[in-house]
């Protein structure tokens, strides 16, 4: 257990330490603090990655972002005077950023493989990294690019495991994020060389579809069926094709509901059923609209009940419970992770076939939470564990 969980190393001490590794990485000071040396994540960060190693690799993969984005003077970069990493006890995700802060789950470090602790922690920061000295429009580009430019820049760096990662072909939105956008963005380059770079220094005020028309001679649609037709799949259906999504919050005056309209919000739960819609077809292998359950019109409601986080009623109507959304654990991101990951399951029921309803209930609810799993957008951290249970039908835990 370390005895000063925290390091504080000014821009000339690091550069006396490590000059080569920080030539031309100017004013940016890195801190490293372990919220957690008393967790078996916190120790075992202590142990086999350390303060010391996580500080000189903050300073490569800063120079490693900067060369990648081609953004050779400090007028083209993001201005970041100082860049915290907080090992902190949380399990909703591996990390998030907040401002310029990257934040390391404790618990997902204590799930690294054995001896790879220090790969694995790396491949996470390259990524997280990314979104610290990204441009991202403003807060205009989608969620999705400015993810899939992150694990763009992972590949780059080679700190990954390519046997199982996604491949390239793969997905059914340009925009869906991580590897699907980071292998479309790979596409992209072989069409202009330095593509992605080029892209990511046009998003310093803005983000505009019509950016891909401007580097690429070609509008955004063509060039993701171009490459969808490339790598022999079908192209998707655009996202959504035929279904009209609805999001109305009928507990608007409630803690729950006033949460969902400062965290969450109707356009990023428009989008949001957008894509699970189109990830739940590519994953049922519904390409025609002759496989697919017709469901014209979808609506989410926020609404104030209890006993259940959500429910499916008919095939067009998911109940969402405002007092749920209310008793999501604090932080940024968190009510969103935790209410996307309610949709995926939601979701699934609505587009799932049931037999006309002869299916074991719990093989359907199995079915919506195998959806949930598939999307990775769960807490793994705590979910059941294979070979539990007593029934193959047990449902979702």
């Amino acid at each position: 257990m370390a005895k000063n969980p925290c390091i504080f190393l000014p821009f000339p001490y690091a550069l006396l330490l490590s000059s080569s590794l920080l030539q031309g990485i100017i004013a940016v000071q890195y801190r490293v603090t372990n919220n957690a040396p008393n967790t078996p994540g916190g120790v075992r960060f202590d142990t086999e990655i350390g303060i010391p190693f996580t500080l000189q690799t903050m300073g490569t993969i800063n120079k490693f972002i900067r060369k990648l984005f081609q953004q050779p003077s400090d007028s083209q970069r993001k201005y970041v005077p100082i860049l915290n990493v907080y090992i902190s006890d949380f399990n909703d995700s591996f990390g998030y950023t907040n401002g310029d802060n990257i934040n390391i789950s404790a618990i997902g470090l204590q799930s690294f493989p054995p001896g790879q602790a220090k790969f694995e922690f790396t491949s996470l920061m390259y990524h997280e990294m990314t979104h610290i000295f990204q441009w991202s429009g403003q807060g205009t580009a989608p969620g999705g690019l400015t993810e899939g430019i992150a694990d763009y820049v992972m590949i780059k760096s080679t700190y990954y495991d390519p046997e199982g990662y996604t491949k390239p072909g793969e997905g059914g939105r340009w925009d869906e994020g991580y590897g699907v956008t980071a292998r479309f963005l790979e596409y992209c380059d072989s069409l202009r060389n330095g593509f992605t770079p080029k892209l990511n220094n046009k998003m310093r005020k803005v983000y505009k579809d019509e950016y891909f028309q401007e580097l690429l001679g070609k509008p955004l649609p063509q060039v993701w069926s171009e490459y969808k037709a490339k790598y022999g799949n079908i192209p998707a259906d655009s996202a959504g094709a035929g279904v009209k999504f609805i999001v109305t919050n009928n507990a608007r005056n409630l803690p729950g509901g006033l949460r969902f309209d400062r965290e969450i919000g109707i356009p990023y739960t428009l989008q949001t059923m957008s894509t699970i819609n189109q990830f739940i077809w590519n994953l049922f292998e519904q390409h025609s609209y002759s496989e697919r359950k017709n469901i014209p019109v979808l609506n989410v409601f926020i609404s104030d009940f209890t006993g259940a986080a959500a429910y499916t009623n008919g095939d067009f109507n998911i109940n969402v419970s405002a007092q749920v959304i209310q008793s999501y654990p604090p932080g940024p991101g968190k009510a969103r992770f935790r209410f996307t990951s309610l949709i995926y399951h939601e979701m699934a029921h609505i587009f799932q076939w049931s037999g006309n309803r002869t299916a074991p209930g719990g093989l359907t609810e199995g079915i919506a939470d195998y959806v949930m799993i598939k999307s990775s957008v769960y807490w793994w951290f705590s979910y059941t564990r294979p070979g539990e249970g007593s029934r193959w039908d047990e449902g979702t835990v």
